[in-house]
């Protein structure tokens, strides 16, 4: 009787192919996503003509470069915003479809820089399509990439204070990225993070006032990554350390404040791949979990 022989067993480089096909795979979703949220933000962009808001922007950004700084500087709104579409206009000329155009570009790219985030915050690729799938087709979204006002590129803004301070802090949880450069590239790295960070940061209040509140909220979290330092510190992944790095362009001329940024620790590379390490922010709520119940 013959036997149906086993099939060989999968080598090294049939799983390194795998993991190159969906790769390319994830990368062909999200270059298509892209393109969807391009198309759907164009479409019919001048079919309305400019309301009152959008108007105002047009008429201001008309103006010499100085009226439109004076006129910035008594006003509710700050400037970053009216500089872009000032330079903008007088590239492309001053139409519905021009002047909303620029909310369309911040409006695409928001799509990858939310996958990108919310690829940190999980480590699942996934979650990062889900998310540009969520950002291309979220009707605020899509009326606000229309629209010229600055509410796009605010967002889009926001968005990418989320990505440099995610990684300012050492949440990507790479295994063994302590050893693919010394401490120097690491250093470089980090301070290349913060620096995005903090010129996206003092870029969106430059946009709108109401990014204040995001600077809070990112404070809070990195607050909290504080807090639990003992946890995080004791982890053999990460360890939180002082960095020279600002957490937000408030105070540009004072003192520079000691900031939390993260470090791997050189042990890292023994971790088993049967149980893979526990993001920091789970460890820190793990812990006051903890507590609470000893409580």
């Amino acid at each position: 009787m013959n036997e149906t022989p086993a099939p060989p067993p999968p080598t090294e480089s049939n799983a390194q192919s795998n993991a190159a096909f969906a790769n390319n795979r994830q990368r062909l979703w999200l270059l298509g996503l892209i393109l969807l949220a391009f198309a759907l933000r164009v479409y019919r962009l001048d079919a309305q003509s400019l309301w009152y808001d959008e108007g105002v922007t047009a008429e201001i950004t008309q103006r010499t470069l100085a009226d439109l700084t004076s006129w910035t500087a008594r006003d509710i709104q700050p400037p970053l915003y009216y500089y872009v579409i000032w330079l903008w206009g007088r590239l492309a000329g001053w139409s519905e479809w021009s002047l909303r155009f620029p909310s369309v570009f911040t409006g695409v790219l928001t799509a990858p820089l939310l996958a990108i985030l919310a690829f940190k915050l999980s480590r699942i690729r996934r979650a990062g399509i889900l998310a540009a799938l969520i950002a291309a087709l979220h009707p605020l979204l899509l009326y606000y990439s229309q629209e010229a006002r600055m509410y796009s590129l605010l967002t889009m803004l926001g968005v990418l204070m989320g990505v440099g301070l995610l990684r300012g802090v050492g949440m990507e949880g790479r295994k063994g990225e302590g050893e693919k450069g010394g401490r120097g590239e690491r250093g470089k790295g980090r301070a290349l993070c913060w620096s995005l960070y903090v010129v996206s940061a003092t870029a969106a209040l430059y946009t709108h006032y109401f990014a204040f509140f995001l600077l809070v909220a990112f404070m809070l979290y990195v607050l909290f990554l504080f807090l639990s330092r003992g946890p995080i510190r004791n982890s053999p992944r990460h360890r939180v350390t002082l960095s020279p790095f600002p957490l937000s362009p408030l105070h540009p001329f004072s003192s520079t404040p000691p900031l939390l940024s993260s470090s791997t620790s050189p042990g890292s590379s023994s971790c088993s791949p049967s149980s893979p390490p526990t993001p920091a922010i789970g460890r820190a709520a793990l812990s006051c979990g903890k507590r609470c119940a000893t409580c």
